[in-house]
């Protein structure tokens, strides 16, 4: 069966429950949104013309040969006078055919079939020895012996199998074909860089430094992680040809206490070996309690509080002499005050509030409102595990109620000045076999 209906009205909600953006497949021309649509040319063909037409591709013949459930949705981009058809699959969010086809000369111009599934040809570990059986692999393991792997298939016939050292951020990455087994891609951070210095010569140079000894001495059980700082630059990228040797490369060598709150790094110029720059952090000098008293006293704060009885504190500080405060309501989740304190003066270095104006109902009728619809109901009936969230943002009530067994739930809107229900939709991530009757 397939349902036909119009791609303009229904994108958005189409690009969110299939996973990709319009942006990603193409609708990059949004006719409203052009101050000139009024003067597009108008369609050449019609939506009967488009349907026959696609019923002559080859790819979309053998496309719906495969389901019974697809729905097609056809728009015609007047600004570039083209045509674009796209099917999906019902109850396969990912498995489409997308088609763009000329309305002066009817020419097709794109045909993109994707099609998704669970069973593969290759098991994990045939995956594995396919990988570890390459050349480049086999030099990437032998020069990082303490790698780690991990191993996933796509859902579209490709697997992907990365080899990664953490201690020195390394990793190389095979690219396999699940039908034929063949190694599409290889390719190794290794390849990005011909470094004059090698790891162990940088973490010795590092071992120098006297702020690295005494932090050693501070956290014996620190955790180290050796990098290239130009390694960020170029990470998913094309690959490039190699730097040449030291020309503008700087390792960074990392000591971390074990929680991260704690570290110092070194930075080393790789062709002199010489440590140019050092970056560490400092304990504080006062307590939570004092920063949370500093902050208490703030007129600021003061009036937050006298608002909102919901209120969570987080407090955290920075490594560098500087406390942050962060204050919000777990209701009005828009409402806060944020503030930086001075580690050693208590001195307040910012603050800043915000006070939205508060609901006209309390959460307890929202909730009494909420509880009386036979959908959340007959949801909590049916998943006793429910849980729900309530908060309050610019004049509106927002409603989760979520089962971890459904791995979905029902989404509620409430207008606070009515209390009138919005919007009542049901939703999941687990797309089960047997959606629940709501």
């Amino acid at each position: 069966m397939i349902t036909i209906g119009i791609l303009a009205v229904l994108l958005g909600s189409m690009a969110v429950g299939l996973a990709f953006s319009a942006d990603e497949l193409g609708f990059l021309s949004v006719n409203n949104k052009n101050p000139d649509y009024l003067n597009l040319a108008e369609a050449n063909l019609n939506e009967t013309n488009i349907e026959d037409l696609l019923q002559t591709i080859p790819e979309i013949q053998e496309f719906l040969s495969q389901f019974e459930e697809v729905e097609l949705y056809l728009w015609f981009d007047g600004e570039y006078e083209v045509w674009y058809a796209f099917y999906f699959v019902i109850d396969d969010y990912m498995s489409y055919a997308f088609v763009v086809i000329d309305d002066t000369n009817a020419e097709i111009l794109t045909v993109e079939i994707v099609i998704a599934s669970e069973d593969t040809n290759l098991t994990e570990t045939e995956v594995l020895n396919i990988a570890l059986s390459n050349d480049v692999v086999q030099e990437f393991i032998t020069a990082h012996p303490d790698y780690g792997v991990y191993v996933y298939y796509d859902y579209f016939q490709t697997w992907y199998v990365d080899f990664y050292d953490e201690y020195y951020y390394s990793w190389c990455s095979v690219v396999i074909d699940d039908l034929t087994g063949e190694v599409i891609e290889v390719f190794s951070s290794d390849d990005l860089y011909d470094t004059n210095l090698s790891v162990d010569e940088v973490v010795d140079i590092a071992l120098t430094d006297l702020d690295v000894q005494q932090f050693i001495l501070d956290h014996p059980d620190y955790e180290m992680y050796v990098y290239l700082t130009e390694f960020y630059d170029t990470f998913g990228t094309d690959p490039i040809e190699p730097f040449p040797i030291g020309e503008g490369l700087t390792w960074i060598v990392g000591f971390y206490s074990l929680d991260f709150m704690d570290w110092i790094e070194v930075c080393i110029d790789d062709e002199t070996g010489e440590i140019v720059d050092k970056w560490m952090t400092f304990p504080a000098t006062k307590t939570e309690a004092e920063i949370y008293s500093i902050s208490n006293s703030t007129v600021e704060v003061q009036e937050f509080l006298a608002l909102y009885d919901d209120v969570v504190w987080d407090l955290w500080y920075g490594g560098f002499g500087t406390w942050y405060v962060w204050i919000w309501s777990e209701v009005q989740w828009d409402a806060y005050v944020f503030i930086e304190i001075d580690d050693l003066t208590g001195d307040i270095l910012y603050i800043e509030q915000y006070l939205p104006i508060p609901p006209e109902h309390e959460e307890s009728e929202v909730l009494a409102v909420i509880l009386s619809l036979p959908e959340v109901i007959d949801f909590m009936n049916d998943y006793p595990d429910y849980q729900m969230w309530i908060y309050f943002f610019d004049g509106f009530w927002y409603i989760d109620v979520y089962s971890d067994a459904l791995e979905g739930g029902l989404w509620i809107v409430v207008d606070d000045s009515d209390l009138s229900v919005l919007e009542i939709e049901s939703y999941n991530y687990g797309f089960p076999e047997e959606p629940p009757l709501i």
